[in-house]
């Protein structure tokens, strides 16, 4: 049975390999819908929190070297809560290209290290003020933390200044 402070999550429409947050006591389930920064927020918190999901260390290392991803970056400045989960672990970042599920005659030639990933990771915290979780498998789970605790501030917030 839904609560005062149940609340949507809304999944971004091109969000790959997304997650579905299943109904409980504080979750009404997922939506998709589309959305111009991040791939994850919270239904009527549009504006103020978003998730950036990034599924592995070679999706990251491509991101970095594409502006695109730097005007998200931009974007997400103006939101209360915005977060970077990434599903792999400091461990698998460090040890890039080593650590990426991609073939060795590919592999050999890339000239990206992993402490230059871990010092672009750092500059990004402090630039655009942005929460970084290395999630490693438990994305979803830890995102869903991230989500339940923001709307139940903001619920809190909303309920003080009625």
């Amino acid at each position: 049975m839904a609560d005062n402070n149940s609340f949507i999550i809304i999944r971004d429409t091109r969000e790959q390999n997304g997650w579905d947050f299943a109904v409980s006591k504080s979750c009404l389930g997922t939506e998709s819908g589309t959305m111009k920064t991040g791939d994850y927020t919270i239904k009527g918190l549009e504006t103020l929190f978003t998730i950036e999901r990034k599924g592995s260390v070679q999706e990251f290392a491509q991101n970095l070297m594409d502006d695109r991803f730097y005007r998200e970056m931009d974007r997400m400045k103006a939101f209360k809560y915005a977060y970077l989960v990434l599903e792999f672990t400091a461990e698998d970042l460090l040890n890039y290209p080593d650590s990426a599920k991609i073939p060795y005659s590919i592999k050999s030639r890339i000239k990206i290290r992993g402490n230059f990933l871990m010092s672009k990771l750092i500059e990004l915290q402090r630039s655009y003020t942005v929460d970084i979780f290395f999630a490693g498998c438990r994305g979803k789970d830890i995102s869903y933390i991230l989500l339940k605790a923001a709307n139940k501030n903001e619920r809190r917030v909303t309920k003080t200044v009625s």
